[in-house]
Order: structure tokens, then sequence, then C-alpha cells
């Protein structure tokens, strides 16, 4: 067996068996409720429910999409990306509200979406950081391949004492025993 057929401890998840199938997930749950999100938004007819929690609808509604397209980002450039395009998502059935409609601009719903989609982000940076704060609850890492299969090394062999000579025989010289009486 060469070392370079054995498969690495990289290679092999730890702790998702199925990432792929999870991501695809999130993503089909995402795209669902974007997708709900505009067509309740555009609705011309809101119930008495809606008109009286219209705030905290907006809370919920902007950040839970900002919080699942959040789940998809790969590194901090798509969370940057994911955050305004929730904002311009926000910002556009807003507008589209107005023009369909002729109602007035709604600009205190454009600051509650924007609110909480940053409300949302910092939420999600703060779960992050603190994940990476605490003790990984992993099993202990395993040896990598190519120590395992290769012999250790010896350690090396010193031929020559720690103490120079010189320093030997000068101490010897200045020593009272060995001084004439």
């Amino acid at each position: 067996l060469r070392v370079s057929e054995v498969p690495s401890v990289a290679s092999q998840p730890t702790h998702d068996p199925c990432p792929m199938k999870r991501e695809t997930n999130i993503l089909r749950v995402t795209w669902i409720w974007v997708l709900a999100l505009i067509a309740a938004s555009l609705q011309p007819a809101r119930p008495s429910l809606v008109v009286g929690l219209h705030r905290e609808i907006h809370w919920l509604t902007f950040a839970a999409t900002a919080f699942l397209l959040l789940l998809l980002s790969r590194n901090r450039r798509h969370e940057i990306r994911a955050v305004v395009a929730t904002c311009l998502l926000g910002l556009s059935l807003e507008y589209l509200q107005h023009v369909i409609y002729r109602n007035t601009m709604e600009w205190r719903d454009v600051r509650d979406d924007t609110l909480a989609v940053l409300a949302a982000f910092t939420a999600y940076r703060l779960a992050a950081v603190g994940k990476a704060a605490l003790p990984a609850r992993r099993s202990p890492p395993v040896a990598s391949p190519a120590s395992s299969v290769l012999p250790p090394e010896p350690p090396p062999v010193s031929t020559s004492s720690s103490v120079p000579s010189e320093t030997i025989s000068a101490a010897s010289r200045s020593s009272p025993s060995s001084r004439p009486s």
C-alpha cells in the first residue's frame, strides 16, 4: 500500500454525511420562501391581522429571507451579497407597490426591512463567532496517513559533550583543589 493510495482524512466527511443534499434543501426552501414573499407583498388586499402586525411581519419575513440566503453563502463576500440582495428585494417590492397601486412610497417599510436584514446578519455572524469559540466536539484528530505508514525518525545522536573542552580545562585550572599549596 502506497502513501498516495491512502485516502486523505480531510477528504472524508466529519459531521455532515450529505452536505449537498442539505444545501439543495435549503436552496429549495429559499426559493419557495422568496416567491411566497413576493406574491404576498404584491397582493392588493390585506387581511386585518396583517394590517395590525404590519411592522412585525416586515421584520420577521425579511430577517428570515436574509437568514436563508446567509445559510447558502460560502464566504464573507457571499454573505454581503445576500444582505444587499435582501435589502434590494425589500426596496423593489415597496417600489412595485407604489407603482402598481399608486400608493405613497412607504419608506418606513424599507427602513424596517433593512434593519431586519442587518439584525439577521448580526445574529448570523455572532452565531458563527460563538460556534468557532466553542471547543470542538469531534473525535480526536487521526494521525495522517503518511505518519502511520512511515516509521518515526530516530532522534539525532550527539557525539560531542554539551560543555566545550576549553571550558572544562579553564575550570580545572581555576579550582582551589588544583592549585599548589
